[in-house]
């Protein structure tokens, strides 16, 4: 490669250096605790770059982006949505809802503002922010998703993969827990280059590179590492692969851009396997993942209920919670308790039957006593 490529980032890594250190030294200044939040300053200094390069790096990239983003349906999952510059992109009759992953909270205002300009908002559902999590952090992506009522149709990442912490294990949760089966990932990302000595200049920069721009790597195969995806049964997650590179991109430029369309295979079939097949309540069923990924049905027996007490109500310690059935199978001494009043009251009722038997039986004396004097006088 030509060795004015290899140091022509350096006029990119000056620009970003110039524009945001100032924004970034006032922050600091306002809150000194700062200087102990590495991450909010990295945030800070990123926001402040991106308000500058987000709109050239859109226009470089605005072929690629429109013929793969036109294909997007249903409720789509921006990861990564920066300032919002995919919604532009975006066919308003096509795609329901938007969602937005960004972490820089330092974006969320342009990001909203943008949104609501082409359409989406809050206060119809078109529009979810989601708020305190990252990529990585499936679980909270999907109760906040659940939370709202979406379903994620269409999952989006434009230059965002080369910035996420543990890559390729959080492109696997993210497909496998949070897009839905028949579903599609669009992905346009800069990745590590097919030719040795680009490679090699690439991962001689991303040190450098990832201090300056919030964690950006160079060196990152994220399109194969999307195209080599598989279940927990070592098959591929992929039902349909579409990847292609950037029109008019040499193979010698250090951000060399890779974009793909991939579908994910349909829902697994899970077949009815019970002569019954009505829906009662002795017929009542759950899908379960095994731990070898495949979906199998569990019938859910009636719940049973023990005996109860026939003074409280309560349930009869001692004595097990069968169905009827299960009742006529077990001996004598399992379905009893051995003492007065073992298998119809309780403990604390029979206590209170003793002293009120007792009582009882005193009232009596003292009639009798009472009576008895009553007599002599």
């Amino acid at each position: 490669m030509k060795l004015s490529a290899s140091y022509g980032l350096l006029v990119d890594l000056f620009s970003a250096i110039w524009i945001a250190t100032l924004p970034t030294l006032k922050a600091i200044f306002k809150q000194p605790t700062l200087i102990l939040q590495p991450v909010s300053v990295s945030r800070i200094f990123m926001a402040a770059v991106w308000n500058a390069f987000a709109g050239p790096t859109d226009e470089g990239a605005r072929p690629a982006k429109a013929g793969l983003i036109k294909h997007a349906r249903g409720t789509l999952l921006d990861i990564g949505a920066g300032l919002g510059h995919s919604i532009p992109y975006l066919d308003r009759e096509q795609v329901t809802a938007y969602v937005a992953l960004e972490p820089n909270v330092l974006m969320h205002d342009a990001l909203r503002e943008r949104a609501a300009t082409h359409g989406y908002k809050e206060e119809d559902g078109s529009f979810l922010l989601l708020r305190g999590c990252g990529a990585e952090n499936t679980a909270e992506i999907r109760a906040q998703l659940a939370g709202a009522g979406l379903k994620v149709d269409t999952m989006l990442s434009i230059l965002t993969f080369c910035s996420i912490p543990r890559p390729q294990e959080t492109l696997a949760a993210l497909v496998d827990e949070v897009l839905e089966p028949g579903g599609q990932l669009l992905f346009y990302e800069h990745v590590l280059s097919p030719l040795p000595d680009v490679a090699r200049v690439q991962r001689f920069w991303t040190p450098i590179w990832r201090l300056a721009f919030d964690g950006c790597a160079m060196d990152r195969p994220t399109h194969l590492w999307i195209d080599q995806l598989q279940d927990g049964e070592s098959q591929s997650v992929w039902a349909k692969r579409e990847l292609w590179g950037k029109s008019g991109e040499a193979a010698e430029h250090l951000w060399w851009h890779q974009v793909g369309r991939f579908h994910t295979i349909m829902a697994q079939r899970v077949t009815l396997r019970k002569r019954q097949p009505y829906n009662t309540t002795s017929n009542r069923r759950r899908v379960v993942k095994t731990p070898g990924g495949k979906l199998v049905y569990h019938h859910l027996k009636k719940i049973a209920s023990s005996p109860k007490c026939g003074d409280c109500g309560i349930g009869l310690p001692g004595i097990p919670a069968l169905r009827p059935r299960q009742y006529a199978t077990i001996s004598k001494r399992q379905k009893t308790v051995r003492r007065a009043y073992g298998g119809s009251r309780c403990g604390d009722c029979v206590k209170q039957r003793i002293l009120r038997a007792f009582l009882v039986e005193e009232a009596k004396i003292v009639k009798k006593v009472i009576k008895s004097q009553q007599q002599k006088k």
